[in-house]
């Protein structure tokens, strides 16, 4: 963290993770190295959730608004409250986006934290707390600045500064509406994004992230791991 209160970027590492206090004896974290049906076999299986970087675009960004203003006038009370369950965090702290999706998968995932780590104790005190004050408790916690500060590279392309325009969400397979959903997680909307049902997670994940993401672009600052189970 500098002077001014802001983290440095984190690069799209599962190192964080580890430190954080995720048990990697059941899950880990693995690099995709692309879309393609050969590449994605390679994953281990089960593959439960991802965190993807991606590069924001003026276009981009009038797109996730209009779908937020959607979403959010469509949604009923049972999809209100169903989605409310799920743990979801705002993110207030510029370049905090890469721990805000961590601290998003391993919430809503059937991981597990060893006891007393900073996650164990994070998730602890968030309990019962909304969006807002997990949002305060982050920043009043640095725990998570200084882990956050030991996996960042120094110079990585992974941050909300507009100069670099690049910005992680992330996707998980949540239980949610008495089935198993696609979830999306960005601190930067207006809550937990429901997807679709989920069966094959690496499946659908891809199709929604081709759609959503990946149309009318060139860019090449596309990256993504995944959780899996081990």
């Amino acid at each position: 963290m500098n002077a001014d209160g802001h983290w440095m970027p984190l690069e799209s590492n599962s190192e964080w993770t580890k430190q954080a206090g995720l048990d990697t004896s059941s899950h880990h974290f693995e690099d995709v190295y692309g879309f393609d049906p050969e590449l994605l076999a390679l994953l281990t299986e089960p593959v439960i959730a991802a965190l993807l970087v991606f590069p924001i675009s003026e276009q981009l960004e009038n797109k996730r608004r209009e779908e937020d203003e959607k979403l959010h006038a469509d949604a009923d009370e049972q999809t209100q409250i169903a989605l409310s369950s799920l743990f979801w965090i705002k993110q207030t702290i510029p370049a905090s986006c890469g721990t805000i999706g961590m601290l998003h998968i391993l919430a809503n995932t059937p991981v597990s934290i060893k006891a007393n780590s900073p996650l164990k104790q994070f998730y602890e005190a968030c309990k019962d707390k909304s969006p807002e004050e997990k949002a305060l408790m982050l920043e009043s916690t640095h725990v998570f600045a200084n882990i956050h500060l030991e996996a960042s590279p120094g110079q990585s392309d992974v941050t909300d500064d507009p100069s670099t325009r690049l910005h992680f969400t992330c996707f998980a397979k949540a239980r949610c509406f008495g089935q198993y959903r696609l979830i999306e997680f960005d601190g930067r909307r207006k809550g937990p994004i429901d997807r679709g049902e989920c069966q094959s997670f690496i499946t659908d994940v891809t199709k929604v992230i081709k759609e959503k993401y990946l149309v009318g672009t060139k860019s090449d600052k596309y990256s993504m791991i995944v959780l899996c189970g081990s």
